[in-house]
Parts: structure tokens; C-alpha cells; sequence
């Protein structure tokens, strides 16, 4: 009985480092790499990939308040819309992960979420917006 308990002692001890092993091996070839992209300024329509002509709703969280804005006015939104189609964002160079945020941004049509975005985050890319993004932002959650 003895014998037994100490082989049983030594599979579980094996076990467990095999476990630990294959833990840190997964967890350092995991990591999710951002997606490869220009180096060149884009416009909101060319990285979301579509056209906002049927947006009828903005919502805008601020990231250091938490303070929550709708827009549910057809003219402020196609206004807003309109600011963006020629405001660029610039990829930062500098992609590693950080924290925090100043805007993040939720286009509906109707009651369908159609796309969301943070002013400096948007599809596993960080941006350097430029002062048009920031401005008509700023305005619209400022707006009455």
C-alpha cells in the first residue's frame, strides 16, 4: 500500500507540473496580435467598412466622467456624420495595449447596433485622432 501511495504521489506531482507547463506555454503564444494596417491617415467610413447614411442614433460615453450621451436627433447626427467623412485617424506606432479612453462611440440604425468605436481604439488598431475627430465629438456631446 505504501508503494502504491508514493507512485500515485509522484503522477500527481507530475501531473501538476505538466499542467503548469502547459499553462504558460499557452498563455505566452495566445496573445492576439493587431491587425496589420498602413501606416497612413484613414477616415471613420474607411475603417468601419461601410456607409453611415441610415444612422439615426449616436451614443457617446465619456471615459473619464462615465458620463452617457444619446443623440437622437436626425439633423445633429447626419451633422456629426458629416464632420467625420473628412477627420482622419492616424495608426499610433506605438501599439501596445493601454488603458483608458476619451470617447467611445455606438452608431444605430434604428434599435440595430451598426458600429462602435473609441476615439483612439477601433478594430485592434490604436489611432492618434486628429483634432476634427476630437472637435465634432466634443460638440456633439456638449450639444443640447
Amino acid at each position: 500500500m505504501a508503494s502504491f501511495i508514493r507512485f500515485f504521489k509522484g503522477r500527481k506531482n507530475l501531473l501538476f507540473i505538466t499542467s503548469i507547463l502547459f499553462l504558460i506555454l499557452t498563455g505566452c503564444t495566445s496573445q492576439e496580435k493587431p491587425r496589420e494596417i498602413e501606416y497612413k491617415p484613414y477616415t471613420l467610413a474607411e475603417l468601419a467598412k461601410q456607409d453611415f447614411a441610415n444612422v439615426n442614433k449616436i451614443e457617446i460615453v465619456n471615459g473619464e466622467t462615465g458620463e452617457e450621451k444619446t443623440v437622437e436627433d436626425v439633423e445633429q447626427v447626419k451633422e456629426f456624420i458629416r464632420n467625420m467623412e473628412d477627420a482622419y485617424f492616424k495608426p499610433d506606432f506605438d501599439q501596445q495595449p493601454r488603458k483608458g479612453w476619451e470617447y467611445f462611440i455606438t452608431f444605430y440604425e434604428d434599435r440595430k447596433k451598426v458600429f462602435e468605436f473609441y476615439t483612439n481604439y477601433i478594430d485592434n488598431i490604436y489611432f492618434k485622432p486628429d483634432e476634427k475627430v476630437m472637435a465634432a465629438v466634443e460638440q456633439l456631446f456638449n450639444s443640447k
